[in-house]
């Protein structure tokens, strides 16, 4: 391969790479993407995901899962998906 050839594949690559990496927001769709502080995440209708590391307490895992509740039953209180794709990020779920 010559020089350009070589150039031009990385260019490619870091393209590839930097799309992956961007994921949902690259492409506009991460809207209803709903960080919980910095151990959880709520997308509606797919997941809530809240990381375990072993220094976090049961209490701390507790309030990471009652937020996901509380985003999911506004979700469900909406008429439908659509209507809360509608509202996006301004969906805020309320803590006990």
């Amino acid at each position: 391969m010559s020089t350009k050839e070589i150039g031009v594949s990385i260019s490619i690559l870091v393209i590839v790479v930097l799309a992956i990496l961007g994921g949902f927001d690259l492409f506009g769709e991460g809207e209803n993407i709903h960080p919980i502080g910095d151990n959880a995440t709520y997308i509606p209708n797919e997941s809530c995901t809240i990381n375990t590391p072993l220094n976090r307490s049961e209490e701390e895992l507790r309030v990471d899962a009652e937020m996901c509740i509380n985003y999911h039953k506004t979700y469900r209180e909406l008429d439908s998906y659509d209507q809360g794709l509608q509202y996006g990020s301004t969906i805020v779920a309320k803590e006990k």
